[in-house]
């Protein structure tokens, strides 16, 4: 059985960002997400496929992070791979994709592969991330050369 041990652990000071530094046993250095996304309950503009994403995320990061930092706590590891997975497939399928929440699972999974050595599923999820990123930017720079444009021709 599982006992109060199994679920102790010193937990490093948070800082303000989104993505904290994270040293894996082997000595190399990664980042997780290792903050939960809030859901602002006096606004109603989420849809229930937005909540649930967030919801199942933030689930997953509590499994990932009870992995990560107190050792072998019995399922987390999959537990947290498999919440990951169906937030991100919410994310995805929510009439308004929720692109931070798909950003972290995707590095998150990176990571929780890449701690298993199971390098080539990890190089997948950060190629996808990096991809993801990419055409992130390439959106935001296109509303800001439609945006220039129409102040040019306002003018």
């Amino acid at each position: 059985g599982l006992s109060d041990s199994d679920f102790s652990c010193e937990r490093k000071q948070r800082s303000s960002s989104p993505v904290a530094p994270f040293r894996t046993t082997s000595g190399d250095q990664c980042f997780i997400f290792d903050k939960p996304f809030s859901i602002d309950t006096h606004n109603c503009s989420y849809t229930t496929t937005q909540i649930s994403a967030i919801v199942l995320y933030n689930m997953g990061l509590c499994y990932h992070l009870s992995s990560s930092y107190c050792g072998n706590v019995p399922y987390a590891r999959e537990n947290a791979q498999t919440l990951y997975v169906l937030a991100q497939c919410l994310a995805l399928k929510a009439e308004h994709a929720l692109p931070m929440v798909i950003t972290a699972t995707l590095n998150n999974l990176g990571f929780l592969y890449y701690e298993i050595s199971e390098f080539e599923k990890s190089r997948e999820y950060l190629d996808d991330l990096v991809q993801l990123i990419m055409q992130m930017e390439r959106q935001q720079s296109k509303q800001q050369l439609v945006a220039a444009i129409d102040e040019t021709d306002k003018n």
